[in-house]
């Protein structure tokens, strides 16, 4: 029997499909469709509010018996919107050949366009149909239950992301990369795989920054290396090793970073040089700390030690080093919000801050969003010395007057 045309259309969803039904005793069903599908009615059943819009086209032939099932063709995306309130990913558009079998779901030439670059690859599912792919089973001759995991490998290629898109899409309110005006591409490979769920996907991550040819000096260029495995569940990054500079600053280590409030056990040991540290002023602005690095550095900063907790929330400890400096004061007689006054109490500009000259400072630092410690610290200029330590507390990474608390000083020539 010859089907001319079917359609069935489901608000912006439809199916147009032409064919033939084959032998009534053992019927087979032959049809070449072309199936648009809204993103959002995808979400609504399956449940994945994420999925908030796009398209989804479906352009191909399959064949229905029994007991199996085979479709090939192109499937296209287009206008695609991603938010699960961790990531953002939007506008973009895919490509893909595909394969399906009732065993088997095949992507062997995948292209999309996304974060301001591409990304190529291939995908493979083993049980894709599985109506709760944690666990599913199916009946085998002898009427035994057999347990079938779903599994899946993806390899795939990213090609000139643009930092400041990427930093974008994992921007959060308390993580607010997309502030921090990186500029720079990204290639690498980014190589998925998971059994029972893709919520507990592992992925193996290669990334490589470039920096652009000529960086606005309002950005910060990023040059390096990042490596590591993803963990989507619970949300964390194991890096083997990062190697990250911007112009005068360097940061390498590896460890684990805790990505959300579900898992806390980061540990992350790092060592950071640098020549310049008005590099980090963007960083401290996007977190909230709007006021002057009270430093002038001419030589070298130095950092050894961890960074332990979520990445949201920090705990940052280890031995800092400081050469060549002036550590630069500003007289008191600013009011509460921060404008200078005059004896008279008319507002006046801010004076133009002392600047006192110091040979080293060395100390054990501790940086959280609620505490700024030096512990063993020594600072010296010429012949003298002073030995101190030193605890001041903070509101969300936040310094306001009077929250210093000394808890001891001791000074030698």
């Amino acid at each position: 029997a010859q089907i001319k045309s079917l359609h069935v259309q489901s608000g912006t969803s439809e199916l147009r499909a032409s064919g033939n039904l084959r032998d009534f005793h053992e019927p087979k069903l032959d049809l070449a469709y072309v199936a648009t599908i809204d993103f959002r009615r995808i979400a609504e059943l399956t449940n994945t509010p994420e999925l908030r819009a796009g398209t989804l086209q479906l352009n191909g032939d399959a064949t229905w018996a029994a007991a199996s099932f085979t479709s090939k063709g192109k499937l296209a995306i287009r206008n695609f919107i991603y938010d699960d309130g961790d990531v953002h990913l939007v506008n973009v558009s895919a490509g893909a050949d595909f394969t399906a079998t009732n065993e088997k779901l095949t992507l062997p030439h995948i292209f999309a366009s996304i974060l301001g670059g591409t990304v190529t690859g291939d995908a493979e599912v083993l049980h894709w149909m599985s109506a709760a792919p944690e666990i599913s089973t199916k009946r085998v001759r002898t009427g035994t239950a057999v347990s079938q995991q779903q599994a899946g490998v993806a390899r795939l290629r990213m090609h000139d992301l643009l930092t400041p898109s990427v930093a974008a899409a994992i921007s959060r309110r308390d993580l607010p990369l997309d502030r921090i005006g990186l500029v720079g591409t990204i290639n690498g490979t980014a190589d998925g795989r998971w059994k029972g769920s893709i919520n507990d996907v592992l992925v193996d991550v290669a990334a490589d920054f470039s920096p652009p040819s000529n960086a606005p000096s309002d950005r910060t260029p990023v040059t390096g290396t990042l490596r590591g495995l993803y963990y989507r569940r619970p949300e964390k990054l194991e890096v083997s090793n990062f190697d990250l500079s911007l112009r005068a600053t360097r940061v390498a280590g590896s460890g684990v970073v805790g990505i959300t409030s579900i898992f806390r056990d980061g540990s992350l040991n790092v060592v950071m040089n640098s020549t310049d540290l008005n590099e980090w002023k963007p960083i401290l602005v996007a977190f909230g700390e709007n006021r002057e690095i009270p430093l002038h550095l001419s030589g070298r900063a130095t950092f050894t030690g961890n960074i332990a907790g979520q990445l949201r929330a920090p705990i940052i400890t280890g031995r800092m080093q400081i050469v060549d400096f002036d550590s630069l004061f500003v007289r008191q007689g600013s009011t509460p919000s921060g404008r200078f006054v005059s004896p008279s109490g008319e507002p006046s500009p801010p004076p133009r801050p002392r600047r006192m000259h110091w040979d080293q400072l060395t100390a054990n630092l501790q940086y959280s969003p609620s505490l700024l410690a030096l512990h063993d610290a020594v600072l010296k200029h010429g012949d003298a010395q002073v030995n101190f330590d030193v605890n001041i507390a903070l509101r969300k990474w936040n310094y306001t007057q009077n929250n210093a608390m000394p808890a001891s000083r001791t000074c030698s020539p």
